[in-house]
C-alpha cells in the first residue's frame, strides 16, 4: 500500500498497561491515522505492528511521537525497520 513518492517504515511496538478498553481505543487511533497503511496485532516479543508511509523522517518522528502521546505511558518502546536499517528509540 505504499503511496507515491513517500518512505514506508515498519512500527514495531512493546506495549503495557493499556486496561478499560484503553487497548481497543489505541488500536483504533493507530489504525485511524492517516499516515498508517496496516496494524497486526500480534504474538511475540512485539504487540503491535504498524505500516506507515511518510514523506520525511521528521514526519516518521511526529507519527511515533503521536503515538507516545495517545498511549499516554503505555507504548514502552518502538523499533523502527526500513530498508534494512534499524533503529531503536
Amino acid at each position: 500500500n505504499r503511496l507515491a513518492g513517500t518512505d514506508s517504515y515498519l512500527l514495531l511496538l512493546k506495549l503495557g498497561g493499556l486496561s478499560g478498553g484503553g487497548d481497543e481505543r489505541f488500536f483504533n487511533f493507530c489504525r485511524n491515522h492517516p499516515q498508517v497503511s496496516r496494524v497486526a496485532r500480534i504474538q511475540a516479543e512485539w504487540d503491535l505492528e504498524i505500516d506507515v508511509d511518510v514523506d520525511s523522517v521528521c514526519q516518521l518522528n511526529e507519527v511515533i511521537h503521536q503515538i507516545y502521546k495517545f498511549g499516554k505511558g503505555s507504548v514502552r518502546e518502538v523499533m523502527i525497520h526500513s530498508w534494512g536499517q534499524e533503529y531503536k528509540i
